[in-house]
C-alpha cells in the first residue's frame, strides 16, 4: 500500500486590433467561432463544433454513450490512468492544420526580438546576457528580482520526470532581461558557477518518490492562485500526486499528498489567497467525479513578513502543510475535467500596510479587528465558488465555498474556546483543521449544473475590491471556454458574496466568439495599453485566450451584457500554442508550444520604471513604438503543455 501523506513538510475601451504583425464588437448571440472550421461535425456525442468524435475516440470521447449518457466503465478505467504524450495531445484538441489544412505557406509575420547583450557584471561573476537596459553596472541599492515558471511537459526521455523551473523575466544591474532561461541560482543543482534547472528540484526528491513507490514521472497538471501574489505552484503527476515547488526563494519544505489509487486527479485550482487546493477526481471504484478539498498553510519563506500561522486562511502560498478535508461528490458529473476557483477577498498580502505573517489572532481585540474593526473588509474571505466542467458530459457544475469559508472563519476569529481548538492540529480526523467527516457543517454545496457544449477551460472571475459607495465591485462573471471558439460568460455574483446563492442566481450573460479549440484562458494582471480596464487588481472584466486550432491568442474584454475581442496576435515563433501565462512583475507573455518543444516570452506594455535606475522605461520594437516585442525562445526536452509562473524576489 502506497502512503498517503496528508500532513508531510520535508526539511530540507474596446478596440479591435488584428495583429497581424508582431512589430511596429458586440457579442455574437449564436456564439460562432472566428476561426475557419475543419470539415468534420459534430456528432453531438460531446466532441463540439469544428471537430468530429472520433477526433477524440482516443482519449476519452467514448466514455459516456451521447443517446444515453451511461459510463461505459472499462473505458472510464483505462483513460482515467491513461497518459502518453499522444494522449495529452489528443485531449489537447485538433491543431492548426486540423482546422485548416497542411502544406500552406506560413505567412505569419516574426515579432521583433531586441539583440542580446553581455556584460560582465552580476550573478555572482557569471555575467548577464540582457536584451534591455545598460550599461550594467555593479549595483548595491537591492534593485533586484525575477520572474520563474514551473514549466510542465511530456518528455522525449521516459526517466525525465517533465517538469523545469526558468526564469522569463529578470532584472538587476540596471538590466532586464526578456529571454527565457533556466534559474541562475537557488536550486540544488543551480549554483555558482555551474546552473541546471532541469528538472525543476522537486522532480528528483527522494521522499517525494518514496511516497509514490517509484521515481516522479508523467505530470499532469500545475496550479497558482493569480489573485495574490503566490510562491509554490502545486503540481499533480499521474499515480494520485500532488506536490508543491516555486522558486529559488520559495523554502524547502516541498510538501505533498498522494491520492488512493482509485481518485484519479484530473485538475487542480487553489482559492483566491491559497486557503484551499481544490482538485477534481475520477473515481475509478464507483464512477463518480468528486472534488477533493485541501487545507493549504503556508509557513515558509520567511515567515515573519510573507508567511502566515494559520491553515486554511490567506498565505503568499510557500507552502509548509496540506491536508486532505475530505471528498464532495458531484451527483451529475462522472468525469470532470477543468476546474477553477475564487474567494470574495480584497486587498494584498497584508491588511492596513502590515504583512500577515507581523499580525496575530490570540487575543480577542486581535479578532475583533478582522470582524469588525480596521482589517475587516480584507484579506480574509466569507464566501467563494468553483466552476467544475466535463467535456465528455457537456456540462458545467457551480459550487458554493460559503459554508467552508465561513467554518474556517467561525473557527479562527469568534470566541477563544474556538480560536484555541485550532492549535490542536494533526493529520486526524478530529485534529484541525476538521474533516468533513468530523464537522459536515463546512462542507461546501453543489450548487446547479447547466449543460455547455464541450467545455475545454474554465475561469472563475472575482471582484478584488468593492467600493461601498458606489456599489461598484459587486457583480462577478465566469467564463467557460467550448472547443468551437464560443465563451460564455455566466453571472456568479451571489456565490462571490455573502448572499445566499440560490441555482438560479446562476445564468448565462452572453457569448464570445473566438479562436477554433480553446486550450486556457488566464486574467492579464497587468495594465494594458489597448484595455483601459485591465490591471493587476481585475479578475472579472478582462482575459486572454489561447486557440491551438487557429494558431492565436485573443484578448477579450466584457462589461456586464456584452463582450469582444481587442486584440488577436499570432507569430511566426510558435508552432502549436496551447498554454500561456503572464507574469506578475511586468507584462510578459510566456507561450508553450507543444510541437516547437518550446517556450516562447512576448511583452506587451512597456516595461516598470522601477526596474532600470533612475525610472527607466522601455517600449516595444526597434524604436519602443510597436505594440509587442518578443523576448526570445527556450527549448524545451519535451512537448510543453502547462506553465505557472510567479513573482520572484
Amino acid at each position: 500500500m502506497r502512503p498517503v501523506a496528508g500532513w508531510i513538510a520535508l526539511p530540507v475601451t474596446p478596440l479591435i486590433l488584428l495583429l497581424v504583425s508582431c512589430s511596429g464588437g458586440d457579442a455574437p448571440s449564436s456564439g460562432s467561432s472566428s476561426g475557419g472550421g475543419a470539415s468534420a461535425t459534430s456528432s453531438g456525442s460531446g466532441s463540439g463544433g469544428g471537430a468530429s468524435a472520433s477526433a477524440f475516440a482516443a482519449c476519452g470521447g467514448l466514455i459516456v454513450d451521447p443517446q444515453t449518457g451511461a459510463i461505459d466503465a472499462a473505458e472510464y478505467t483505462k483513460q482515467a490512468n491513461a497518459w502518453s504524450a499522444a494522449i495529452i495531445d489528443c485531449r489537447l484538441g485538433p491543431d492548426f492544420t486540423a482546422y485548416h489544412g497542411a502544406g500552406g505557406p506560413d505567412e505569419r509575420p516574426t515579432a521583433y526580438k531586441p539583440p542580446d547583450q553581455k556584460t560582465p557584471y552580476g550573478r555572482n561573476g557569471q555575467g548577464i546576457t540582457f536584451q534591455l537596459g545598460g550599461p550594467a553596472e555593479m549595483d548595491s541599492s537591492n534593485n533586484y528580482g525575477s520572474v520563474v515558471d514551473q514549466v510542465l511537459y511530456a518528455p522525449d526521455a521516459d526517466l525525465n520526470p517533465g517538469l523545469d523551473r526558468i526564469s522569463t523575466y529578470d532584472w538587476s544591474n540596471h538590466v532586464i532581461v526578456e529571454i527565457p532561461e533556466p534559474v541562475w541560482w537557488g536550486t540544488p543543482k543551480c549554483w555558482w558557477p555551474d546552473c541546471a534547472s532541469h528538472p525543476d528540484p522537486a522532480g528528483e526528491l527522494a521522499p517525494w518518490a518514496a511516497a509514490l513507490g517509484h521515481p516522479l514521472r508523467h505530470p499532469i497538471t500545475a496550479a497558482r492562485t493569480y489573485h495574490a501574489w503566490t510562491n509554490d505552484a502545486l503540481v499533480l503527476f499521474q499515480g494520485g500526486f500532488l506536490g508543491a515547488t516555486g522558486t529559488q526563494t520559495s523554502d524547502s519544505h516541498y510538501p505533498y499528498f498522494v491520492f488512493p489509487p482509485n481518485k484519479v486527479p484530473t485538475a487542480i485550482a487553489t482559492t483566491s489567497y491559497n486557503e484551499f487546493a481544490l482538485v477534481t477526481l475520477w473515481d475509478t471504484d464507483t464512477r463518480k467525479g468528486q472534488v477533493a478539498v485541501l487545507a493549504l498553510e503556508g509557513q515558509g519563506l520567511a515567515q515573519a513578513t510573507h508567511g502566515w500561522y494559520y491553515i486554511g486562511f490567506p498565505s503568499v502560498g510557500s507552502f509548509t502543510k496540506i491536508k486532505l478535508l475530505g471528498y464532495l461528490d458531484l451527483p451529475d458529473m462522472a468525469t470532470p475535467t477543468a476546474i477553477d476557483a475564487s474567494g470574495d477577498n480584497a486587498g494584498g498580502v497584508g491588511v492596513g500596510g502590515i504583512q500577515l505573517g507581523l499580525l496575530k489572532l490570540d487575543t480577542a481585540a486581535d479578532r475583533d479587528a478582522f470582524i469588525t474593526g480596521k482589517y475587516s473588509q480584507g484579506v480574509i474571505g466569507r464566501a467563494g465558488y468553483a466552476v467544475v466542467a466535463s467535456r465528455w458530459e457537456n456540462k458545467a457544475t457551480f459550487i458554493d465555498l460559503q459554508p467552508l469559508y465561513e467554518y474556517v472563519r467561525s473557527m479562527y476569529l469568534t470566541t477563544q474556546e474556538n480560536f484555541d481548538l485550532t492549535k490542536d492540529q494533526g493529520p486526524e480526523p478530529n485534529k484541525w483543521p476538521y474533516t468533513f467527516d468530523a464537522h459536515p457543517e463546512q462542507k461546501p454545496i453543489v450548487l446547479t449544473t447547466l449543460p455547455v457544449d464541450h467545455p475545454k477551460a474554465v475561469l472563475a472571475g472575482h471582484h478584488r475590491y468593492y467600493d461601498p459607495k458606489t456599489g461598484e465591485g459587486t457583480f462577478t462573471k465566469a467564463y467557460i471556454a467550448s472547443l468551437d471558439g464560443t465563451i460564455t460568460a455566466y453571472d456568479v455574483t451571489t456565490l462571490d458574496w455573502e448572499a445566499k446563492a440560490k441555482p438560479e442566481d446562476v445564468k448565462a450573460l452572453f457569448t464570445v466568439a473566438v479562436g477554433e479549440n480553446p486550450t486556457a484562458m488566464i486574467w492579464p494582471r497587468n495594465e494594458d495599453p489597448k484595455d483601459p480596464k485591465a490591471s493587476p487588481y481585475e479578475f472579472t472584466n478582462s482575459f486572454v485566450v489561447v486557440s491551438r486550432g487557429d494558431r492565436e491568442i485573443a484578448w477579450v474584454t466584457t462589461d456586464a451584457t456584452m463582450g469582444s475581442v481587442f486584440r488577436r496576435f499570432t507569430d511566426s515563433r510558435f508552432e502549436d500554442p496551447v498554454d500561456i501565462d503572464v507574469g506578475e512583475r511586468a507584462y510578459v507573455m510566456t507561450v508553450a508550444d507543444w510541437k516547437g518543444k518550446k517556450v516562447v516570452t512576448y511583452r506587451f506594455a512597456p516595461t516598470p520604471q522601477g526596474h532600470v535606475p533612475p525610472n527607466l522605461s522601455f517600449g516595444m520594437g526597434a524604436d519602443g513604438k510597436a505594440e509587442v516585442e518578443c523576448g526570445g525562445e527556450l527549448p524545451i526536452e519535451g512537448h510543453v503543455f502547462k506553465l505557472s509562473s510567479t513573482n520572484v524576489n
